[in-house]
């Protein structure tokens, strides 16, 4: 099971196609919806550690929304 943090870092990764940033990343709303639907089925396939109900959709995207 992977950390939060880790799966946002390695989704914001996958997106951009690198793993290398010389600063803040900002993304564009494209790439954050890729980002989130990223988060999102790794919640809901249980490969991200969450303590919350990852079949609540709503939910689960206003939650995975703060996290990007």
């Amino acid at each position: 099971m992977v950390k939060q943090k880790d799966a946002v870092f390695s989704a914001v990764c996958a997106v951009r196609g690198s793993t290398e940033f010389s600063s803040a990343v900002e993304l564009t709303k494209e790439e954050r919806s890729a980002v989130q639907a990223s988060l999102i089925a790794g919640f809901q396939g249980g490969n991200i550690a969450f303590q919350g109900d990852a079949t609540d959709t709503t939910k689960l995207t206003s939650y995975v929304s703060g996290l990007v």
